[in-house]
Parts: C-alpha cells; sequence; structure tokens
C-alpha cells in the first residue's frame, strides 16, 4: 500500500508527499528494529538472571567445599610438622590411637577439592558466555577454570608421589589396621569388619628414622603448596560471590 502511495506520488511529482512517506517507512522500520532489539534484550536479560542464580548456587556449593579442603590442608600441616618434631626431637611414645590418626591424617590422607563448575561449563560448552553482562565477573571465572586446572595437577603430583613414595614405605613399616580402624579419621573409607589391629604401633626407631622424616617432608612440600593454592582460590570464589551479587543488584534480583 505504502509503494502504491510512493509512486502515485511521484507520478504527480509531489515531492513533500514522497518525502513524507519516506520518513513513515524510516520511521517504522527503525521503531520495528528497535522494538526486536528491546526484546532480544529482554529475553537475553531472562536468560541472564536464570544462570547468574545457578551461578549463585554453584558458588555457594563450591566455598563450603573449599573451606573444608582449607580446613583439612592446615590440620594435615599440623600433624605433619607434629610429626617431624616428633621424629626429630620427643621422646614421648604415641598411643596406636594417636599415631595411628596421625599417620592416616598426615602421610596417608590426600585432600582432594571437588567445586560445582556445572553452569559455567554450560555456558562455555553453548557459546552462551556473552549473556553474562559483567566483563570482570565473564574474566574471574575464566580466571577460576585455570586455577582449578594447576590445582587438579598439583593434586595428580600429590597423588602420585603418594602412591609411588610414601604408600609403599607405610606397607613396609607401619601396622596400617591401625590407620583404617574405625573412628581413627573423617572421610577416610572404613574398613567395616576390623575390630583391632593385629599389634602395636611401628617400633620407636621407625618414627625417628630418616625414611620416615623424608617421607613427612615430601608429603608436607605438597601440603603447603597446596594450602597456598586453596587459600587463592577461596578469595577468588570471595570476589566472584561479590560480582554476582552486584551484578543481580543491577538487573534488580535483589
Amino acid at each position: 500500500m505504502i509503494l502504491r502511495r510512493i509512486t502515485e506520488h511521484v507520478k504527480a511529482q509531489n515531492w513533500f508527499a514522497v518525502g513524507l512517506d519516506f520518513f513513515i517507512v524510516v520511521v517504522g522500520v527503525f521503531i520495528g528494529i528497535q522494538v526486536a532489539n528491546w526484546n532480544d534484550a529482554r529475553v537475553e536479560r531472562s536468560a541472564e538472571k536464570v544462570y547468574l542464580a545457578a551461578l549463585e548456587q554453584d558458588v555457594v556449593s563450591s566455598l563450603e567445599d573449599v573451606e573444608q579442603t582449607l580446613a583439612r590442608l592446615e590440620m594435615q600441616s599440623e600433624i605433619l610438622s607434629e610429626l617431624y618434631d616428633y621424629s626429630i626431637n620427643s621422646d614421648v611414645e604415641y598411643s596406636n590411637d594417636e599415631w595411628g590418626r596421625k599417620v592416616g591424617v598426615g602421610l596417608f590422607h590426600i585432600a582432594a577439592i571437588n567445586v560445582n563448575q556445572v553452569t559455567f561449563d554450560t555456558l562455555k560448552s553453548s557459546g552462551q558466555m556473552t549473556l553474562i553482562g559483567e566483563p570482570a565477573l565473564v574474566r574471574e571465572l575464566q580466571e577460576l577454570q585455570t586455577d582449578l586446572n594447576d590445582i587438579v595437577t598439583r593434586e595428580e603430583s600429590e597423588a602420585e608421589t603418594t602412591v609411588r613414595y610414601i604408600d609403599p614405605y607405610l606397607i613396609e613399616q607401619f601396622e596400617l589396621a591401625n590407620v583404617f580402624i574405625e573412628g581413627n579419621f573423617e572421610r577416610l573409607n572404613k574398613i567395616p569388619w576390623l575390630a583391632a589391629p593385629p599389634s602395636k604401633g611401628p617400633a620407636n626407631d621407625v618414627m625417628k628414622s630418616l625414611g620416615f622424616r623424608n617421607a613427612v617432608l615430601y608429603k608436607s612440600y605438597f601440603v603447603s603448596a597446596r594450602e597456598t593454592d586453596v587459600r587463592a582460590l577461596l578469595d577468588r570464589y570471595h570476589r566472584i560471590a561479590a560480582l554476582i551479587n552486584e551484578r543481580q543488584a543491577r538487573l534488580g534480583v535483589h
């Protein structure tokens, strides 16, 4: 219809009417594009709110795991220090329960981290990371992934050292029933039928030997390094949580 009107006005050389018709067409197209863009932006902001809520849940659960892992690493580091000090200086002998718990926590256990990355992985794999409208948050999430990869690499190095060097030493020198007996260490898998160790703990000279001290130092090196990594990770999660809250506030979520 508008095309017929323009044609008629051109034939009649009514240039004012022609200009007015073009103006109406241009304005109509502009308004249509703006409405479409507004709708697209509204859909994207709605999707962003959903993803931010999911990220917030992931961060809350991950923070809990990171804090627990840090607490276990701090406890492990303290026990390793006690074991090393005992090996060099102390003449006090541990009871079976005491040395079993300390060896189990200090030398046998690996405090693995287990955070929730479901929402980040979904955003990344689907190419929807651009929905997050806060560049600082996107950058922190990407750097978080790098941090986690580094932490996993260090965990794997610790596990390899433990399996190749420390575990064989423990198997040869220690009565491990004292490590696996019920109640000696939380989160360590128990052997349900194990009621009591068949013998006492290691001879005093075993825990004061060079081999024992070197095993403690090997483990301490990894635990100390991982403790530093996890502290930095905890700080990053707190920054991410703050950025999520700020973005949600700007979107009117809170």
